[in-house]
């Protein structure tokens, strides 16, 4: 009796040790599979897939495309329809800066900004003293670059090269001609994130033009369309 009940203990023991090896070996086909699964994720998710070349950005160059406007006809008086103070209309950031550079010609004071000697193109000589003394003055502006942003957004280009580098031109911004400002237009940049590279050999020599003349040309612009020089 005692020996039958041995031989069923061991059977019993046997019996339970190969469910168990047969749990485990399911359990581990189950684990590979999923094992398999997660690899086959991997290779073919956005991640771990082929990365794709990004395109080549060409970067752009400043155009120069001069025209020179010095002896056009005097610009039309603009109707005043657009905002006033006092009754007159107010002035666009291009007819606040010829005049600053006419009344630093007047004072004296072409140490700080300037036109060049062809009245061309002007120069900031002195950038601190045109920040602290001179802006305040003509600009509702405290920073030099708040006032590059106007200058770009009217257009206006930088000179890199020769005698005029560092200066800023536009062809209808001439010294003597403040009525050719109003075919100035502020126009919205458009970036592609990406500063336009300088083009030196395609800037204008403006020592070769006439010299624009040093006194204003025009003294007044009636209202009423006469035009006195």
């Amino acid at each position: 009796m005692k020996l039958h009940n041995r031989k069923s203990s061991n059977s019993i023991v046997s019996t339970s040790s190969a469910e168990m090896d047969t749990t485990k070996g399911a359990m581990q086909g189950l684990q590979k599979k999923e094992s398999n699964a997660n690899s086959l994720r991997k290779r073919t998710s956005p991640r771990y897939s082929e990365v794709k070349p990004k395109p080549t950005t060409v970067r752009a160059f400043v155009e120069h495309h001069y025209h020179d406007h010095a002896q056009d006809p005097l610009a039309k008086p603009l109707e005043l329809t657009g905002p006033r103070s006092e009754g007159v209309m107010s002035r666009s950031f291009p007819e606040k800066l010829h005049q600053l550079l006419e009344a630093m010609d007047e004072e004296g004071t072409e140490h700080v900004v300037s036109w060049q000697p062809h009245g061309r193109c002007f120069v900031i000589h002195d950038k601190t003293e045109f920040v602290d003394t001179v802006m305040p003055r003509f600009f509702m502006q405290t920073k030099l670059t708040s006032f590059q942003r106007q200058l770009n957004l009217y257009g206006f280009i930088r000179l890199t090269t020769g005698q005029d580098r560092g200066g800023y031109y536009h062809e209808y911004f001439l010294r003597g001609r403040p009525d050719l400002c109003r075919y100035m237009v502020r126009t919205r940049v458009k970036g592609i994130g990406m500063k336009a590279a300088s083009s030196p050999a395609t800037e204008p020599d403006f020592y070769s033009y006439e010299s624009c003349p040093p006194k204003g040309l025009i003294n007044k612009i009636n209202c009423d369309g006469d035009n006195s020089v």
